[in-house]
């Protein structure tokens, strides 16, 4: 049996969040001073100083491109890094007016992103032009290609939404969850879907 020894520690208050990488050996970590970090057991660490103005509360891998890495902050604000390159984030969202507590890439269609705040909204963002379908792009009308933005702010809470997650059976729904105990089940806008099958 393998043992893994630690690379590195750190105290548990500081740690904030975590998330596997879907396909590799790496893990996602961020601190209580808004610091970002990503472990390969493989290979060195990637960390980025002041990510965010405040504590990171959400991270998430695109679960098709490896190397870039979603995170949310106690700041409202979304950000897409390049893990290749962190020295500057590849989008900024700032649609929440309060903490981002969760979000979720879509694991069919990674350019739809959903993030869920303690502003008792859940946002859906879409980030096109920084997706696995951005490089297999064949639409010929400019009206009907998908852009990067929000597609739809949903306020169905009345409460901080602290959990989203797609359905696995369906890419175009997902279901959030607030502190009230209220649970949310929505699908993606028809005029978005088609887009992206279009």
């Amino acid at each position: 049996m393998t043992q893994l020894t630690s690379m590195h520690t750190l105290p548990v208050d500081d740690v904030e969040t975590a998330a596997w990488h879907p396909t590799t050996t790496g893990l996602a970590t961020s601190d209580t001073h808004g610091g970002l970090r990503t472990w390969d057991l493989r290979t060195a660490t990637v960390s980025i100083e002041c990510a965010h103005a405040g504590r990171i509360r959400a991270l998430d891998y695109n679960p098709n491109l490896p190397h870039h890495l979603a995170s949310g902050g106690s700041d409202g604000i979304l950000r897409i890094w390049d893990l290749r390159n962190p020295n500057s984030p590849l989008l900024t969202a700032a649609n929440h007016t309060h903490w981002i507590c969760a979000l979720h890439y879509n694991p069919s269609h990674d350019q739809l992103l959903l993030s869920a705040g303690s502003d008792t909204l859940v946002n859906l963002e879409s980030a096109v032009s920084l997706s696995s379908a951005c490089a297999a792009d064949t639409h010929s009308d400019d009206s009907t290609r998908p852009t990067d933005g929000l597609v739809m702010q949903y306020d169905d809470h009345e409460s901080s939404v602290y959990a989203v997650q797609w359905s696995a059976n369906d890419p175009w729904v997902f279901a959030s969850l607030s502190f009230d105990g209220r649970l949310v089940i929505n699908t993606v806008p028809r005029e978005e879907k088609y887009k992206i099958l279009l």
